[in-house]
């Protein structure tokens, strides 16, 4: 499935790029899909000017916190947690510090290195796996 997005202006990294795509996919089902508006991403690792992001501190931006976020319960799971990570990326130890807190309050936390696996991840986690014919992802 390709995606009509606009040119973007800006720098992104391959970890910005996975969750792009990924947003892409969420944003051209959510309308037949109740669950997934209740994915957003959290706005951790922008560089920003000095005030700005202080403000976004003072406003409770906090180090460790995952990028993605699916509120939606599943069986013992009052949601789930998602960071996106390169295959050579690692969790810094905030982040595995809020994995703990996360399994700890009965979130799932999971890491995803690509765009096709956070996206089976997310249809098999909502049970909407009958989504997977109308992606290119590789399910093997």
């Amino acid at each position: 499935m390709a995606f009509n997005r606009p040119k973007r202006h800006y720098r992104a990294t391959e970890e910005d790029l996975i969750q792009i795509a990924y947003f892409d996919l969420v944003k051209a089902y959510k309308g037949k899909y109740e669950d997934l508006k209740m994915i957003y991403s959290i706005p951790n690792g922008l560089k920003l000017h000095p005030l700005t992001a202080q403000k976004a501190v003072d406003s409770g931006l906090t180090k460790g916190i995952w990028d993605i976020n699916i509120d939606v319960p599943r069986g013992t799971y009052h949601g789930a947690r998602i960071e996106v990570k390169t295959t050579k990326g690692y969790l810094t130890k905030d982040q595995k510090e809020y994995k703990i807190r996360y399994v700890n309050q009965g979130f799932l936390p999971v890491v995803c290195r690509s765009c096709d696996e956070l996206w089976k991840f997310t249809l098999d986690y909502l049970g909407l796996m009958g989504l997977k014919n109308f992606y290119y992802g590789n399910y093997n």
